[in-house]
């Protein structure tokens, strides 16, 4: 998968699965979330992947295995509470990528494209983490 596709289709899942999915309650559980950037933030992986995408209804990150992606709802509210100091952490809906099943995006998503590049798109994230070759 050629970078172009990559992040058009990396824009896609997470508008119309991750957070759709969030909605209906499918993904997502509510932890804990550091909001300074990890190692991970200035890797190429990184730098590929991006620090936010934007979701303005929701709290919610985006854990690509170790890189931590906020919406611009959960970048809303660390402003908002950065009023009353420094906010290093925050609780929001943290949707795990490593444990996103093509079975599970199915029930939430409509779009056979969206799906039926799901397994590309999973097994390069992992080639870009490093984890395979």
């Amino acid at each position: 998968m050629n970078r172009e596709i990559f992040t058009t289709y990396m824009n896609v899942f997470e508008r119309e699965v991750i957070v759709k999915g969030v909605k209906d309650g499918v993904f997502g559980s509510s932890q804990i979330v550091s909001m300074r950037p990890g190692k991970l933030a200035n890797s190429k992986f990184g730098e590929i992947v991006g620090s936010s995408f934007y979701c303005d209804e929701l709290e919610l990150a985006i854990d690509y295995y170790g890189h931590i992606k906020r919406s611009t709802g959960l970048l809303r509210l660390r402003k908002k509470l950065s009023g009353k100091g420094q906010v290093r952490r925050v609780s929001c809906i943290l949707v795990h990528f490593a444990s996103l099943r093509i079975d599970r995006i199915a029930n939430v998503c409509n779009d056979p494209q969206a799906i039926g590049l799901f397994p590309l798109f999973k097994e390069t994230m992992i080639k870009m983490r490093g984890f395979r070759k």
